[in-house]
């Protein structure tokens, strides 16, 4: 099965998301911000897609692109 990482500082948005997302059939990852998110992508090498906020306390979301870039191109 197909593994989706969320990366959002909303708990309500990432809930929502990851509700709508398992009720397609995929496997749902939740991350509350970006530090986080990579932490979970170099656990799970398989993530198919990844959904990140723009505006995060941290890490903000096109820092975190640049790094998850880094370590899955593909993403």
């Amino acid at each position: 099965m197909k593994k989706i990482l969320i990366i959002d500082d909303d708990a309500f948005v990432r809930k929502m998301t990851a509700h709508i997302i398992k009720q397609q059939g995929f496997d749902v990852l939740l991350a509350d911000n970006g530090n986080k998110g990579i932490q979970l992508l170099e656990e799970n090498l398989d993530l198919s897609l990844i959904i990140t906020d723009i505006l995060m306390p941290d890490k903000e979301g096109l820092e975190t692109i640049s790094d998850i870039k880094k370590i899955n191109k593909h993403i």
